[in-house]
């Protein structure tokens, strides 16, 4: 399976994703300014983990910055694939969702 690099995620078969190591606490974002029109922004921002089963993964510290949402994702159980879902909604009242995965594994140099 080809993975390559695309906006700090890479990605496979099925999508895109983030490899994380279960004792990392690190800050993951969406870029939606291509998603945009010119004067339109980002109003809210929520994001919830959609996998269900074993594992726990949590979200923290939700922020919304020049059009990129970001949330601080935490623990997960390594061997497990997270789906995490942001919703938004913008200043002209739309409202849309993007998912990516984050898959859990200890990572080596």
């Amino acid at each position: 399976m080809t993975q390559r690099q695309q906006t700090g995620f890479l990605k496979d078969i099925v999508g895109v994703y983030i490899p994380k190591d279960p004792n990392a606490s690190l800050q993951y974002g969406i870029d939606w300014t291509d998603w945009l029109s010119v004067s339109e922004t980002v109003t809210t921002s929520t994001f919830a983990v959609e996998t269900t089963g074993t594992g726990l993964v949590t979200l923290t510290n939700p922020i919304i910055l020049d059009n990129v949402t970001a949330v601080t994702i935490t623990g997960g159980t390594t061997g497990t694939i997270y789906t995490i879902a942001n919703t938004i909604t913008t200043s002209e009242s739309w409202r849309d969702v993007r998912r990516f995965r984050v898959k859990v594994d200890k990572r080596f140099l």
